[in-house]
């Protein structure tokens, strides 16, 4: 089974290696580093929005240089204040090569307000 993820960080294909051969044997994941299309630090609907776009780049990407895989995976993290406060979020978005998509989030930590304005954010 062929699995490609949307970034080159070592850490982020171990856990997507670990994951998928619980359910499936023989997994080979190769990572790819794709653009998001959204901002540096996504924020409120663009972190769903760029773990959408990496996805449908990386199958792009593929498509583009012939490379075969079953599912196509990305994670995007952000901040959102949907809650009432500044949280951290990762979300992950998963595609089959047939189209099928789940998604799913991180347990979520508050990010103080005062990062938020030493950065210049919000």
């Amino acid at each position: 089974m062929k699995v490609l993820i949307a970034t080159k960080n070592p850490g982020k294909i171990e856990g997507a290696k670990r994951a998928f051969s619980k359910y499936f044997e023989n997994v080979e994941i190769e990572g790819i580093s794709v653009s998001s299309d959204v901002g540096e630090e996504p924020v409120n609907d663009e972190i769903l929005q760029g773990a959408q776009n990496r996805v449908k780049n990386l199958k792009e990407y593929a498509k583009e240089n012939n490379i075969e895989a079953d599912f196509f995976i990305s994670v995007e993290s952000g901040i959102t204040n949907k809650l009432g406060k500044w949280i951290i979020i990762n979300i992950a978005d998963i595609e089959s090569k047939d189209g099928l998509e789940s998604i799913g989030t991180c347990p979520r930590f508050s990010r103080p307000r005062k990062v938020c304005r030493r950065n210049n954010k919000y």
